[in-house]
């Protein structure tokens, strides 16, 4: 009877052991997931800055040759360039116009519904 006693005591700390390790993966799952969400959106909003940015220097709208617009529209190339760059390679231009934006911005919301769907199932 003791030794019953406390096989069920020790089983119930050992489940409770893994279940509350089970909660904490969770919790910094969901974490880790709301981190690479923000990221992503993060992304999205400078992708649309820099997008119109670009076409208010194309229109001379902006002056360019102002430090601080400078400096910003460099930090937005060096951030965008690199994948825009990557997707131009597959996707032409159609009469000047440039798609590869549009491309990322369609790829990025579905990754983030992605996460987000799946953060919702843990």
């Amino acid at each position: 009877l003791i030794k019953q006693f406390f096989l069920l005591k020790y089983s119930n700390l050992i489940f409770n052991t893994l279940f509350i390790r089970h909660n904490n993966f969770r919790s910094k799952m969901n974490a880790f997931l709301i981190l690479i969400n923000e990221i992503i959106t993060l992304y999205l909003y400078t992708l649309f800055i820099y997008v119109i940015m670009s076409l208010l220097i194309q229109f001379q709208m902006i002056n360019s040759y102002n430090k601080i617009i400078n400096t910003i529209f460099k930090a937005l190339i060096s951030l965008h360039e690199p994948l825009l760059g990557k997707i131009r390679q597959f996707i032409p231009s159609l009469s000047g116009i440039d798609l590869s934006p549009v491309i990322v911005i369609l790829l990025l919301s579905f990754f983030k519904n992605l996460i987000q769907d799946y953060r919702l199932g843990l």
